[in-house]
């Protein structure tokens, strides 16, 4: 199992899982350069039919 957490100091936490073991969730980490280099984080939940391949 390997879980990346990242704690920034703004209170975001980032959520990555690696694509081999589990491909449940998807950590897409986008930058907006509209209001300021603020990291967007989208989460979206993946229906996978082998969660362990």
């Amino acid at each position: 199992m390997t879980h990346a957490r990242v704690f920034d100091p703004r209170g975001r936490v980032l959520i990555t899982h690696s694509r081999v073991c589990d491909r449940r969730w998807r950590v897409l980490i986008t930058h907006s350069r509209v209001f300021d280099r603020r990291p967007r984080v989208l989460i979206t939940h993946a229906r996978v039919s082998n969660p362990r391949r």
